[in-house]
């Protein structure tokens, strides 16, 4: 085994000693900003990316938990959701550590059934078990073929494409090497795929969010739309109305009623937005079911228009 390989090696140890830490990470949770995914963050764009679709939610109130192992039931149901969530049976349990009853239930049901994963040997899923970065990417090639997108892998690149192919293992260098020709993955500076390293959930957070604009599944950049046309958004002033909208706490109420001057279209969510000079500090938004807010902070609804307005 050589250096590179014995390091992974070590890494992968230390990070099992801290598995378990979250249990139901994927619990129901409104849409929020996170306290834990500071400003700036290389993964804070597709953090809320994903959060916004509803591909992923917080560990907790409040918190992501981007530096928390990523456990192979969270992932299995980051990519259920990401094909919508559609309907299964789970009627029968498949895995002997996967109750009928859980939160993953469906998502693990889902993935034995279009071939994204078969379980970790005797009857046994590890639903708890961390997902190393090799096994990713084997499973989102599996999930785009189910999702009937073709990823094709030069195979005279295989042996070289990262500089640590040869401690990628067989089964998996054809998607390590698919993945980093289609922009799902990057390697370290020196090129390192680290196939044996456990992910992270802001490491998937960005996995999931590569994988959903490559296949088209919800535009980076948010829309504006107006009366005089449309524009985009900056990638930064997407992430920045995104936070502000979900740095105040709003839940479901009745319909409000005005004219929406705007609609802001953001990461699958269309948000109704009346003019500022009618002084309302409320808003509508439609992501699946019709909802009512309000910005309560007067710097944060000035700022929302100095994003919106031309």
């Amino acid at each position: 085994m050589n250096k590179i390989c014995m390091k992974i090696a070590a890494m992968l140890m230390t990070a099992l000693l801290t598995v378990g830490l979250v249990s139901e990470a994927f619990a129901s949770q409104d849409a929020q900003a996170f306290s834990d995914v500071p400003n700036g963050a290389w993964y804070e764009e597709a953090v809320y990316y994903v959060t916004a679709m509803n591909v992923a939610s917080g560990v907790e109130e409040g918190r992501f938990g981007p530096k928390v192992l990523l456990s192979r039931a969270m992932f299995v149901t980051m990519l259920y959701r990401l094909a919508g969530s559609p309907t299964v049976d789970d009627s029968k349990q498949i895995f002997d550590d996967v109750p009928l009853s859980t939160w993953y239930t469906k998502s693990v049901a889902w993935a034995v059934a279009q071939g994204i994963t078969a379980g970790t040997g005797e009857s046994r899923f590890s639903p708890k078990a961390p997902v190393i970065r090799q096994d990713m990417a084997v499973m989102i090639v599996r999930f785009a073929h189910s999702q009937h997108a073709e990823f094709l892998t030069d195979d005279m690149i295989i042996e070289m494409f990262f500089a640590d192919m040869n401690c990628v293992s067989d089964y998996a260098k054809r998607a390590v090497v698919t993945c980093g020709q289609k922009g799902i993955f990057g390697g370290d500076k020196e090129g390192n795929f680290m196939p044996k390293k456990n992910a992270n959930r802001a490491e998937a957070a960005q996995v999931i969010r590569n994988l959903a604009l490559l296949m088209n599944r919800v535009p980076a950049q948010a829309e504006v739309i107006d009366a005089s046309g449309s524009r985009t958004l900056s990638a930064e002033d997407t992430v920045r109305a995104y936070r502000l909208f979900h740095s105040n706490l709003w839940t479901p109420s009745e319909y409000a009623e005005f004219i929406p001057a705007y609609t802001l279209d953001l990461w699958g969510t269309k948000y109704l937005i009346p003019a500022r000079e009618e002084g309302y500090n409320g808003f509508n938004s439609i992501f699946g079911e019709r909802y009512s807010g309000y910005i309560g902070d007067p710097e944060d609804l000035a700022a929302i228009y100095s994003l919106i307005e031309r």
